[in-house]
């Protein structure tokens, strides 16, 4: 019983530093606007960054 809880506690975590990144990810994007014309993808952004690894993770654990 205690193992279970571990673990969902873990992909907890990892779900909400997941959403986090993704957050950091729009702001930046949204900043980025303000200054150039030119508007990237904001998939692109997002695969672009260090969370890759952690929003793919996520993205195949929970959706």
């Amino acid at each position: 019983m205690m193992n279970l809880i571990e673990i969902d506690l873990n992909k907890l975590i990892e779900l909400i530093t997941a959403i986090i990144y993704l957050l950091v990810a729009i702001r930046g994007f949204k900043r980025k606007n303000k200054k150039k014309a030119n508007k990237p993808n904001i998939i692109n952004r997002i695969s672009r960054g260090p969370c890759k690894r952690v929003f793919f993770y996520a993205r195949d654990t929970y959706f």
